[in-house]
């Protein structure tokens, strides 16, 4: 079946992009020039790069730990740390998703992640309270001051005793975390040393795959 269509044409329209000038600069911030720009985004790209890298080592050396570490864990902090995560999988997710999530499934899936959780909490706990690694009172006051800025709140209301506990739990983790990093064995390695053991750890499991059968 043939449909005829006849449309109008209103308007038509091209984007235009600025030049990448010294004028564009001074429009996007303090810049005084292109180059100035050009040497901001530079740095600010560098310390994203470092800040991604020295967190990915210290939740490495910290699974590292929690991995060899055995420690008899309270199952109530599990099913806590199982359930925050499961807020925080769902949260952004419509009525109508949440619904039909299959939440045994999704338990199953984050319950491994949850235990390693935390065991390196304890961990963390128990490195820090041996090394004396603590918080200052000037430290949770400018944490409780950021936090009721961005939630736009007054800081009174962020004086509770939940709220300062878990920020005090998470200044000493972090503290713990650096002190970890800092006394880590780590050895910086290529791209191609990576891919050599990553097929040699093939080639064993394939020959202990052969030796089962």
């Amino acid at each position: 079946k043939e449909i005829e269509l006849h449309l109008f044409v209103k308007d038509a329209k091209e984007k235009v992009l600025p030049d990448l000038d010294d004028e564009f600069a001074k429009t996007i911030g303090d810049y005084q020039n292109l180059e100035a720009l050009k040497k901001d985004l530079k740095e600010r790209i560098k310390l994203r790069k470092e800040k991604i890298r020295d967190e990915y080592i210290k939740n490495y050396v910290l699974n590292s730990l929690a991995e060899k570490v055995d420690v008899e864990l309270p199952e109530s902090l599990v099913e806590e740390e199982l359930k925050s995560m499961i807020e925080r999988a769902t949260q952004f997710t419509t009525p109508e998703v949440r619904a039909s999530l299959d939440l045994d499934k999704l338990r199953k899936d984050l319950y491994p992640d949850a235990v390693l959780k935390v065991k390196g909490q304890l961990i963390l706990s128990a490195i820090a309270k041996k090394e004396n690694i603590d918080v200052e009172e000037q430290e949770v006051e400018e944490e409780l001051k950021l936090l009721a800025d961005n939630l736009k709140v007054p800081l009174e209301k962020m004086h509770t005793p939940y709220v300062i506990t878990r920020i005090k739990t998470r200044i000493v983790g972090e503290k713990t975390l650096v002190f970890l990093k800092e006394h880590a064995n780590i050895k910086e390695v290529s791209r191609e040393e990576i891919n050599k053991q990553e097929k040699k750890t093939v080639r064993e499991d394939v020959k202990q795959n052969e030796v089962e059968k």
